[in-house]
């Protein structure tokens, strides 16, 4: 020491200082400190400052600074030596080197509290609630494994005023993206939409596809009409010199990333923005407008009561009137009237999915018939918006109309009319009850009018009302299995038959064989379409018209289900308040055996399933033959009458349970049950027994049944 004596060292460790610089606090981490009890006074050496301070000796002071960062701590010149400002005294415990050292004593601390915040940690070490951290630093820069596997967070993205913008002109930067895939299916098969929003404008467009490649075309389309718009050359467009859009940013999808897509941007000056993969942030303004567009769209088509499969035109309607309203950003200007460069008025706006009455461009047939058709309100067909999208109906037919009045306080779901009870007796229905008497329901009997008012029960009139109108059927479906393997939905189309596949396997359908000599194999074929809740449907079936009489087949008959008798069940559920039920027989011929000896040419797939020069030996009664029905119909005669039910005199494919005041109706069409009972438990009991015996869908309340769609 200064006096030539000797101490002993009894520690030599690490310790922090807590500091004050003008009233703000700062810290000092001492690395390799010796601890000499007989010192009485703790020294610092300057020379050890020098490779991480920066050491500014004033008059009267010195300061302490870290390399790239402001003063930690400060000592002032008192009796002709330098003391250190201190916020909190020095501990020598924590400088033990036989005790544990700090930072492993910090993160035992901080395991202990449960991987507490290091910040947290420091306020408690500051209020001295640690025993032996009274004067230790909790760093920030302390790694643990544990925090980083369960707190790590993304980093922010630093914010821009949203009155900054970017761009001075339209077109100079588009964002992009593509949302879905949607779960139902539009009418056209659409599954997915893409967005093209322009920076500067806040204009938006957007097109519905059925699969993701589709994009390139979406933009390309977009571009030629953008570039039209807004004044370039569109000669040079046409030859593929020139766009009016300078720049594109999208995400790291696939759908933006073929060489196709990349190539025609660049010979167009177009630069493609690419954001960081998993970072949609920075993408904000595409995926802040799909959130916006399908939020708007569910909440207007659950309001309007349509079907789910009409999202298209209720995501088109909300990114039209998205346009016309005011954004953050500018104070008098919709994105339409920036992107039009005129005002686009409101004044045309109606509500989505009111009742409408569009005008028959054709003359009707007779003098007194309606002019008017009507129609349900889907959108609008023009920038202006005096042309509409109309759905009729009557025909289910989508419309482009100018001519149409509104009825915007009723809407789709609103819409009923009273079944009409002039057919109830037109045609007879008889029954058998469980004792084998058989009786034919009667309507009630309308009293006289005498001025007596007529008696009433006192129990409740619950009364269902239904309303039926044509279906829509789809035109996209393909004919065949070239034209489904080439379609744009060929993927889809293949996921279908595959399961198809799958399913005459599951049922053990067929034998793999050799065609016997002197017998002829019936050909196949691919039926394809699309059901009313947009699920894509494949079916192998045999072309029975080959079939020969008397070696493939005997009798063919098979009862089907009158119109007249749905008509009649629907009015006695209306009548007498029943429920109605859907059910499905999933591949139902399947589960009727076959008595003669079919061989089938397999039909054609995508995979080479089937062996070459062979055939298939149907074990089951396959779509397409001749007895096929028959065999189907005869399983399930069997079947309901072993549940007790009776079948109709009149009517074969309708069936009765009626015992007491229970009522249970049970109409057949091929494929599909409709159950009218005024008992849930017999509901429940009929829908399990035949759920147990075939492969069964329940699809609730009916909303189409024999191409007529019912709304309750």
């Amino acid at each position: 020491m200064g006096n030539g004596s000797m101490a002993d060292i009894k520690g030599c460790g690490t310790i922090t200082l807590f500091t004050t610089v003008h009233r703000r606090d700062g810290f000092l981490k001492l690395s390799n400190v010796l601890y000499v009890p007989a010192l009485r006074r703790n020294l610092l050496s300057i020379s050890s400052f020098r490779q991480t301070h920066k050491i500014s000796f004033q008059r009267t002071e010195v300061l302490f600074t870290p390399f790239g960062s402001r003063c930690v701590a400060r000592a002032v010149f008192r009796d002709g030596l330098y003391f250190l400002l201190q916020s909190t005294p020095v501990t020598p415990v924590a400088a033990l080197a036989d005790a544990p050292p700090t930072d492993n004593l910090l993160m035992q601390w901080h395991r202990r509290l449960n991987h507490i915040g290091f910040r947290s940690l420091q306020k408690l070490a500051k209020l001295g609630k640690i025993p032996g951290l009274a004067c230790a630093l909790v760093d920030d820069f302390l790694f643990c494994t544990g925090c980083t596997h369960g707190k790590f967070f993304r980093k922010p993205i630093p914010r821009t005023s949203k009155k900054q913008r970017s761009t001075t002109a339209p077109l100079q930067l588009i964002h992009s993206d593509v949302c879905g895939p949607f779960p139902v299916r539009s009418r056209g098969g659409r599954r997915y939409f893409v967005s093209f929003l322009d920076d500067y404008t806040r204009f938006s467009k957007v097109y519905f596809i059925s699969k993701k490649s589709e994009v390139f075309k979406c933009f390309q389309q977009y571009s030629a009409e953008a570039t039209k718009l807004h004044g370039a050359d569109v000669v040079k467009l046409l030859f593929g010199h020139s766009s009016a859009v300078k720049s594109l940013r999208i995400d790291g999808g696939g759908e933006y990333a073929s060489q196709e897509f990349r190539t025609w941007c660049a010979d167009r000056g177009i630069t493609l923005s690419v954001t960081t993969p998993d970072t949609p942030s920075h993408n904000s303004n595409a995926e802040r407008l799909g959130g916006v567009l399908q939020q708007a769209a569910k909440t207007i088509l659950l309001n309007s009561g349509l079907p789910l499969s009409y999202w298209p035109e209720a995501v088109d309607c909300a990114n039209f009137t998205r346009n016309r309203t005011i954004v953050t950003g500018y104070k008098s200007a919709s994105p339409a009237d920036l992107w039009y460069g005129k005002h686009m008025p409101l004044d045309s706006l109606r509500t989505f999915g009111c009742m409408c009455y569009r005008k028959l461009t054709r003359q009707p047939q007779g003098k007194l018939t309606s002019n008017g058709d009507l129609s349900c309100f889907l959108g609008y067909a023009n920038p202006e918006g005096d042309y509409f999208w109309v759905l009729s109906i009557s025909t289910g037919r989508i419309s482009k109309s100018k001519d149409v009045v509104f009825t915007e306080n009723s809407l789709y779901k609103d819409m009923s009319a009273p079944v009409d009870d002039a057919f109830l007796v037109s045609v007879p229905l008889v029954f058998q009850d469980v004792s084998g008497r058989s009786f034919v329901p009667t309507p009630p009997v309308q009293s006289p009018d005498t001025g007596v008012p007529p008696r009433r029960s006192p129990r409740p009139n619950i009364t269902k009302t239904y309303t039926f109108f044509s279906s829509y059927t789809s035109s996209d479906t393909p004919s065949s299995f070239k034209d489904a393997v080439q379609s744009p939905d060929a993927e889809i189309w293949e996921d279908s038959m595959n399961l198809e596949l799958s399913s005459l396997k599951r049922n053990d359908a067929y034998t793999v064989c050799d065609l016997p000599k002197g017998r002829k194999a019936v050909s196949s074929r691919w039926v394809f379409s699309i059901k009313g809740d947009g699920r894509y449907k494949s079916r192998v079936v045999a072309k029975g018209f080959t079939q020969i009489e008397g070696v493939d087949y005997q009798e063919t008959f098979s009862p089907t289900l009158k119109m007249s008798t749905f008509r009649m069940l629907l009015s006695q559920t209306v009548r007498l308040g029943l429920n109605l039920t859907h059910l499905d027989v999933v591949t139902a011929f399947l589960n009727g055996s076959l008595e003669e000896e079919i061989y089938m040419k397999p039909p054609p797939t995508t995979s080479n399933l089937f062996p070459p020069n062979k055939v298939l030996r149907l074990n089951k009664a396959l779509y397409g033959l001749k007895q096929s029905s028959r065999q189907w119909s005869l399983k399930l005669h069997d079947f309901m009458l072993s549940l007790g039910y009776a079948q109709s005199e009149v009517d074969p494919c309708l069936y009765s349970f009626l015992q007491g005041d229970l009522i249970t109706y049970v109409a057949v069409y091929v494929d599909d049950l409709l159950i009218a009972s005024n008992s849930p438990m017999e509901q429940i009991r009929l829908t399990t027994s035949l759920s147990v015996a075939f492969e069964m869908r329940d699809l609730g309340f009916p909303s189409t049944f024999l191409g007529i769609q019912l709304v309750q």
